[in-house]
């Protein structure tokens, strides 16, 4: 699990796919944030032209909060909608706040 310092920002990606697996392009993304006891941190829109790395990629930059949170896994989701079909990527990382 990686390790980053409160206060910094951070770049997190995911991959979309279709059932064919295949990357593909979804709509209604969103980018959630949750704390180690699985509460709600934020939820942010991703801008699809911005945000988007290639077809099926995507991306966001992510302030993690300076205080509240040091010492703790936090837990993050991408939610797109590939041909209707919700989509999730979930993964985690840890809030230090020096090495």
């Amino acid at each position: 699990m990686n390790s980053y310092k409160a206060g910094n920002t951070i770049r997190i990606t995911a991959e979309f796919r279709d059932f064919a697996n295949n990357l593909s392009d979804p709509t209604l993304i969103q980018f959630k944030v949750y704390s180690q006891s699985y509460n709600l941190v934020g939820t942010f829109s991703v801008d699809t032209i911005s945000m988007k790395s290639s077809t099926g990629v995507y991306f966001y930059d992510y302030t993690i909060p300076a205080t509240g949170y040091t010492n703790q896994k936090m837990y993050y989701e991408f939610y797109g909608e590939v041909s209707g079909s919700p989509s999730l990527n979930r993964g985690s990382f840890k809030v230090i706040f020096a090495e």
